[in-house]
């Protein structure tokens, strides 16, 4: 069980200049699975993991202009009983291959801090224009040596969506992750053993769609994510795709 109260104020200063400021609880309950799962012998399980808690504060605001908007927030989090995987010196051996083993461990106490921008810009009934950019320090305040692992410092996105005709839409989208850290493994022997970790390349994706809404409930879709067909990662061992065409064809009952 968990109690996750939150307070938040809010108020104009003038019909185009909005703001708010809040606290908040929130609670990660570990599931059955994230407790007891083996994960196709990759990861032990770990039936004493606690409840992840968080509190948020957040200060932010929304300027509206004839056609465009712009949002802005800074926030901070204490969170407590952080949840993330780690490696453990403990192997699987299938054949003649060995898997080092993984486990959801609570790795301390964790402070998020950070902000974030956003606008979206229409000069045109046909054409819009949306960005957003998030700056993100975490640090663990138990064991810094212990890094943060899966979560970039900075992301960005923009998106430009062009409607010729009716029904008719073209999106394209740029996505900027940069460096994070990724688990790779562990050296020495219990109980010196000290964590490894991989620091990803910077990440520049370009994904592009066309959508037809033939119908209310008919839709069809045809796009290209990676369009550059990048090699890249997010995680050590786990390359992204590349260049992927696809299409869609979409009913609503």
């Amino acid at each position: 069980s968990s109690f996750n109260p939150m307070i938040k104020l809010s108020g104009n200063i003038d019909s185009t200049l909005s703001w708010y400021t809040g606290v908040s609880g929130k609670s990660r309950i570990p599931s059955i699975k994230d407790r007891y799962s083996f994960k196709f012998n990759s990861f032990v399980p770990n039936p004493d993991l606690n409840v992840e808690k968080t509190i948020n504060y957040e200060v932010g605001g929304t300027k509206s202009l004839a056609n465009a908007s712009f949002s802005g927030a800074v926030f901070y989090a204490d969170v407590s009983d952080y949840i993330q995987n780690a490696y453990i010196p403990l192997w699987y051996k299938s054949g003649t291959t060995y898997t080092q083993q993984q486990q959801l461990q609570n790795v301390g106490k964790v402070t998020q801090k950070g902000f974030e921008l956003s606008t979206v810009y229409a000069p045109l009934e046909s054409l819009s224009f949306e960005g957003s950019y998030t700056y993100l320090k975490m640090t663990n305040e138990v064991d810094e040596s212990q890094k943060i692992t899966d979560v970039p410092k900075e992301k960005f996105i923009a998106t430009v969506a062009y409607t010729p005709i009716e029904n008719f839409t073209w999106f394209n989208t740029y996505e900027y992750d940069s460096q994070r850290y990724a688990a790779i493994g562990t050296s020495g022997t219990a109980p010196n053993t000290k964590n490894l970790y991989d620091v990803t390349g910077c990440v520049s994706v370009w994904n592009t769609k066309a959508t037809y809404n033939a119908t209310k409930a008919l839709s069809f879709d045809l796009g290209i994510n990676n369009v550059l067909d990048r090699n890249y990662y997010f995680s050590y061992g786990y390359p992204e795709a590349g260049r992927v065409v696809f299409g869609n064809a979409r009913y609503k009952f």
